[in-house]
């Protein structure tokens, strides 16, 4: 998916500070397309024991711990068929604590070319960076609440976290042990597949680790409850017995109702929705499913986690574990005070203080207790809408009470039930690392809404990306987003698979619109500025209504990218929307003023600019001093230069398209502001040099027009001859 993935291109080298120990110069390395038997490069995040390095966590406290062995799930990469070499060890957020990988001792991990100031996701950000930067061919990390998966979605990578107990923990330093799960990031789903193949083993030195006997017995559980809903859709006709090859044939998406939240940023939507019309297209069924109390995930989470955290670093006192400050003791005669309080960053004494509360006596029962609750409800939630039953649980009774009243049944007993639920990653796209400063530390835990609820219920989930519809990037910021497929438990084999045959028809899709000129000013169109209706136009007139819905979404499309730093979070967008909005009020109160000024082409940017200062502007645009007052020079002349522009366009473009529709004459727009630079100063003569020059590439066109139809009718009429070669086989048969 090289067209979506553009973290890592153009980029001189990997950035140093994914990694925090690195064996040898960090350099590019050559990324195949499948293992071939040949030594990989692997990059592992620091919390995952080497015996090659220090294994710090990217805390201050374990800056100088050297572990005496590798973990289980580093050993067996290494021995592996073919085996993979670690490079180095990568920047995280301390002890796993964070969303955006900036809560380092060593420093917050930087982003590649062309979005460094961007934040990279968190907490296996340095993981995702090695990848995505080509310094590794897999990754490393693990993921507690969407520390793979986020990474991977702000990254343009592959993030996978296999069902709990898949892959060894030993050699794991805990952050949640019941919600630690060791995960794989790759460029691919078929370069993350062999990586995950060689560690989904059992060891016996992790008490969590699944048995053979127990592997064994969920696939044999699989496969009988995979038969008895064949037999199912065989008798109530939903089966598609056809001999059309449709990659997601019989297969049920769901897509719950309570992830489509007012936070979700457009872009991300139209992604989604794109993603599910894709695998509609290609033979599944869309199913809306309702998860009434993953709602309460993301709290029950921070319930959870800080009060497993504050248990498990409780030993990291400088006596036994962790690296002893030099000042004495503190106040009161206690020991480790001053070594633990130097020792952690602010977001791990955050979280160990919030544990510490939710475990004491007076706030158990009151928090952590019902935080249990809570997360065996969003198990039974996921239970219930999967067509496998999970191994792990006995079924239960659907509660009809609780669920969405726009959910239809199926039968008296339940709503249909799904194969995989697919959503997005994450609810924006990646925001800048000042923005990030400048949020809350419950704004940062937003970021795990969507990733939370896997992580509770163990459940495999996969983040791939997906490219941002083209009307909906804006500049500078990347244009994918990722897609989450998650499976039931012992699933993870079919969400490989369904990933991969996804990221397959994305590269088909992005291979067709490679081709297309790119528009620099894409268009932030909302769904009250959709498009009319497209109707084909046999004339080389288009309609005035068409003129006007053009002209003010391209200005709306310009003036959002060139706003879009500071319209990152969802308030932020409504609040550049409603002064947009007014600004595009003033800029036709000034074209209005301007539209009787005489022929186009007379007045140049050139020409504005020289102006600029004197009051030849205000004679020229009638409009009131007060009403310009909020607009400065420099907008004046901007829309001035716009209106100009789209005058040429409308003159020396329009009627030249040829049976026009609404889309294709946007795209002629979209071509020749890309093609017309708005800070030339070519002046007259290198306008009408322009023109001319447009003139002929029209003319070029036409002609490619022409002989691209008589091949498509050459084409056509071969086949017509092999049909009637056909028929005459027939009937000579006969």
């Amino acid at each position: 998916m090289n067209i979506i993935r553009r973290v890592a291109s153009g980029a001189d080298g990997p950035p140093v500070s994914a990694f925090i120990t690195y064996h040898g110069q960090v350099k590019l390395v050559h990324k195949p397309k499948f293992w071939q038997g040949n030594s990989l490069c692997a990059a592992v995040k620091d919390n995952i024991a080497t015996d090659g390095s220090p294994t710090t966590c990217a805390s201050a406290i374990l800056q100088t711990h050297q572990s005496p062995f590798p973990a289980e799930v580093v050993t067996r990469l290494e021995n592996g068929n073919p085996p993979v070499t670690v490079i180095g060890k990568t920047n995280m957020d301390e002890f796993g604590m964070g969303s955006h990988s900036m809560n380092s001792f060593f420093g917050p991990v930087r982003n590649s070319s062309p979005f460094p100031l961007h934040s990279v996701g968190g907490s296996s950000g340095g993981s995702a960076v090695a990848v995505a930067a080509n310094s590794s061919v897999v990754g490393l990390g693990t993921d507690t609440g969407g520390s793979i998966r986020l990474p991977a979605a702000y990254t343009g990578v592959v993030g996978f976290k296999p069902s709990y107990g898949r892959i060894s923990r030993w050699g794991v330093i805990p952050y949640a042990n019941s919600l630690d799960t060791v995960g794989i990031l790759a460029p691919t789903v078929d370069l993350l597949r062999p990586a995950f193949e060689q560690v989904n083993r059992f060891d016996p030195k992790d008490p969590t680790s699944l048995t053979e006997a127990s592997r064994a017995r969920m696939k044999v559980h699989r496969e009988k409850e995979l038969i008895k809903e064949w037999h199912r859709k065989l008798r109530s006709g939903e089966a598609k017995k056809d001999k059309a090859k449709l990659a997601f044939k019989n297969k049920k998406i769901g897509v719950p109702l309570e992830y489509n939240i007012s936070e979700l940023d457009p872009s991300i939507r139209e992604a989604w929705q794109q993603a599910l019309q894709l695998f509609q297209d290609n033979g599944a069924t869309i199913v809306p499913i309702s998860l009434p109390n993953t709602k309460h995930a993301l709290s029950a989470y921070y319930v959870l986690a800080p009060a497993e955290a504050a248990s498990n670093l409780s030993k990291y006192d400088g006596v036994r574990y962790g690296t002893r400050s030099g000042d004495g003791d503190g106040a009161g005669d206690v020991l480790y005070s001053n070594t633990r309080g130097s020792g952690f960053g602010d977001e791990v004494k955050r979280r160990i203080l919030l544990g510490s509360y939710t475990l004491s006596s007076e706030a158990i029962d009151n928090y952590f207790i019902k935080a249990q609750k809570v997360r065996r409800l969003v198990q039974r939630d996921f239970d219930r809408v999967f067509v496998i039953s999970n191994p792990l649980r006995p079924t239960e009774q659907f509660d009809l009470s609780s669920m969405d009243e726009s959910i239809k049944l199926d039968d008296k007993l339940g709503p249909p039930q799904v194969d995989f639920i697919v959503c997005p990653t994450a609810p924006t796209l990646p925001p800048t690392q000042q923005m990030v400063l400048e949020q809350s530390p419950v704004d940062n835990y937003m970021n795990d809404v969507f990733t939370v609820p896997a992580s509770l219920a163990g459940l495999p989930a996969i983040s791939i990306p997906f490219p941002v519809p083209e009307q909906y990037r804006v500049k500078g910021q990347p244009d994918f987003a990722g897609i989450q497929i998650i499976g039931q438990y012992s699933d993870d084999d079919q969400v490989l698979w369904l990933a991969n045959d996804l990221e397959k028809l994305t590269e088909v899709t992005a291979a067709v619109h490679k081709t297309q000129v790119p528009n620099p000013f894409n268009s932030g169109l909302t769904t009250q500025e959709s498009a009319p209706t497209i109707k084909k136009r046999s004339s080389k007139h288009i309609p005035d209504e068409w003129v006007l819905q053009l002209k003010m979404e391209k200005w709306k499309s310009m003036e959002r990218q060139r706003r879009a730093v500071n319209a990152i979070l969802p308030e932020a967008i409504e609040a550049e929307n409603k002064r947009i909005d007014q600004l595009f009020l003033d800029a036709l109160v000034t074209w209005k003023s301007i539209q009787r000024r005489g022929p186009i082409g007379e007045r140049t940017l050139k020409d504005s600019s020289a102006e600029k200062g004197n009051s030849d502007v205000e004679q020229s645009v009638s409009t009131p001093r007060a009403h310009l007052a909020q607009n400065s020079d420099a907008d004046v002349e901007r829309n001035i230069a716009f209106h100009e522009t789209f005058r040429n366009w409308k003159t020396y473009v329009v009627p030249n398209l040829k049976s026009p529709t609404y889309e294709r004459t946007k795209g002629s727009l979209d071509k020749f502001f890309d093609a017309w630079d708005l800070k030339r100063e070519g002046g007259e003569k290198g306008t009408k040099a322009w023109i001319k020059a447009l003139k002929v590439r029209i003319r070029r066109t036409k002609k490619g027009i022409r002989e691209a139809k008589e091949r498509i009718r050459a084409v056509n009429e071969r086949i017509r001859e092999a049909e009637e070669e056909e028929k005459e086989d027939e009937k000579e048969q006969q």
